[in-house]
Order: structure tokens, then C-alpha cells, then sequence
């Protein structure tokens, strides 16, 4: 009889934790805030790194490149949006794919027909889409956001 209360109440047990465990909430994880963006006019193809960084660059640039990093993993592939203020007042967003675990977005900022980009400061924003909405992610201390061109 005793071997039949126990197991009955390790099957309890174990019921009660699964629908603890299943019903629960589970916060998704988007990588947690950035802690680093940086820019340069440089990438280095054959080890997929940035060049020298910079936030100042000389006018005559058709392309600039960035890397946002972010403090943890990405657990589950996301659509992130960055959102560019351009000189001018034009501001574009651009929506890309983050892949599973991980640390870190790389792109590159230019015009369709790669002409020279206006002389003016530059910002980018980032977002996480969560339940269709896209929120602003958080950004560490001291993380800097724009770059000019003169």
C-alpha cells in the first residue's frame, strides 16, 4: 500500500510541476538591451568585422557600415526594424531577420543607386516586434546612435 501512496503522489507531483511549467508565462528574449553600436566605412568581408570604427566621416562615402550588439542571445529568430533619421528630415525603416542565438545585427546604410550620402548626422533606432507590435529596444550606457558626415 505504501509503494502505491508514493507512487501516486510522485504522479501528483510531477503533474503539478508540468502544468506549472506549461502554464506559465515565458517572457520571449530578444537578446536583452544593445550595448554597442558602431559605424564604419569599412568591412572586412573574409572575417565578417567592421573596418576602423568611427561616428565622423568625410563627405564622398556611398556606403556606411554598422554592427549593433546586444548584451545576451537572441533565443528565437526575430524580426527586428531599424528605424534611420536621415539628414533632411527623411527617415526610413528597414525590417531584417536575427536568426537564433544571435549576439549581434551587420548591415550597411546607403542609397538604391549607391550616390553619395548628404553631408548631416545620421541616427539609427532599433525595435523588437512583439505580438505585431514593434517596441524600442534599450540601450546601454554611453551607446551611441548616430554618425555625421561633413
Amino acid at each position: 500500500m505504501k509503494i502505491i501512496n508514493r507512487t501516486l503522489f510522485a504522479f501528483i507531483v510531477i503533474l503539478y510541476a508540468l502544468l506549472c511549467v506549461k502554464c506559465s508565462e515565458v517572457e520571449p528574449d530578444y537578446g536583452g538591451e544593445i550595448t554597442e553600436i558602431n559605424f564604419s566605412s569599412e568591412w572586412n568581408s573574409s572575417t565578417g568585422h567592421l573596418g576602423p570604427h568611427g561616428i565622423l566621416f568625410n563627405f564622398g562615402l556611398s556606403t556606411i557600415y554598422y554592427e549593433i550588439k546586444f548584451e545576451g542571445e537572441v533565443n528565437a529568430g526575430i524580426i527586428v526594424k531599424k528605424g534611420w533619421q536621415l539628414p533632411n528630415s527623411l527617415s526610413i525603416d528597414v525590417h531584417s531577420f536575427i536568426p537564433k542565438y544571435s549576439r549581434r545585427i551587420c548591415g550597411e546604410l546607403h542609397y538604391y543607386d549607391l550616390t553619395e550620402m548628404p553631408v548631416g548626422t545620421y541616427q539609427l533606432s532599433v525595435y523588437y516586434s512583439e505580438n505585431g507590435v514593434f517596441r524600442e529596444y534599450d540601450y546601454g550606457q554611453g551607446v551611441n546612435r548616430e554618425f555625421i558626415i561633413e
